[in-house]
Parts: structure tokens; sequence; C-alpha cells
């Protein structure tokens, strides 16, 4: 039997909610995120390996203008820490400031490879050899050159 009460308390559903729509998209993106960092294990390291690379070649264009700024000799040279690679930082007495020497800190887990291990920059901002240094950690790497005649430096990040 038809009565009309029953045609007002029925239910005609056609799609879904706004709010189901939105914790299905939410459900999905945690699950590819939390897939994408799992499956692509150099995810993380990507991101210190490029971190790295901007350090070192900092370091670098930072010993080339001080070499010019300071008209003096300043080299570069990669040593092992205690429990990373460290880079030493050498500036020789020259007309306007005495020698000193700093070491900039590498963090742990990176590796700086490559021939050579030091290079020197002059007074005129020329590198006395060419440099290619690999900066790696796990499969991400990054590349660090410098050319001897400009001193130019240039970075390569993954």
């Amino acid at each position: 039997m038809n009565h009309p009460l029953r045609k007002r308390y029925r239910s005609t559903r056609l799609g879904v909610t706004l709010v189901e729509a939105i914790m299905v998209i939410m459900l999905l993106s945690a699950a590819a995120a939390s897939s994408m960092i799992y499956f692509d294990g150099s995810f993380v390291s990507r991101g210190e390996v490029s971190s790295s690379t901007h350090q070192v070649a900092d370091t670098l264009q930072l010993a080339h203008n001080t070499a010019v700024l300071n008209q003096t000799k300043v080299s570069v040279r990669q040593v092992r820490g205690r429990s990373n690679q460290q880079l030493l930082i050498t500036q020789a007495a020259g007309p306007i400031r005495d020698e000193r020497t700093w070491l900039v800190d590498l963090p742990v887990d990176v590796k700086v490879s490559g021939s050579p291990t030091e290079i020197t920059f002059t007074p005129l901002g020329q590198a006395d050899q060419r440099l290619g240094w690999t900066i790696s950690q796990g499969d991400s790497q990054g590349a660090v050159s410098v050319s001897p005649v400009a001193g130019t430096i240039t970075r390569k990040t993954p």
C-alpha cells in the first residue's frame, strides 16, 4: 500500500557528501606520501646531499673571495674528523691579515671524494689546479668543480 507518510521519509541519496570526499582524498594522500618515503630510500638523503653540495661550493667560493679580498693565498683541504669529514681552510699571511685557519664541518653520513683533496686560490682569484669533488650519501650524489684559470666554481645538485 502506498501511504502518504512513507513517501516523505524515503531516502533518495545519489552521491557522496563533501566530508566523505575530503576524507577519501586525505587517506589517499597519506598513503601516497608514506609509500613514497618507504619505497624511495634516497628521498631523505637527496635533500641532505643537495644542501651539503651547496655548503661545499659556498666554502670554496668563500676561500676564493677571501684570497682576492685579502690579497693572499687561501687553500681548502679535505680532512677526516672523528665522526665526519671536514674542510680545512688556511689563509696565508698577507698584507691585510695574519695567517688563520678554520674548519667547516660536513654532516655525518655525507662523503666527499675526488681529486685533488686540496686546492689553493691565488690573490688574483685563480685556482692552482682543476678540482672535481663528488658529494654523496647513499645513492644520491652532487658534484662541485673548480676551473683552474678563472677559479670558477660550479655545482651540480641531485
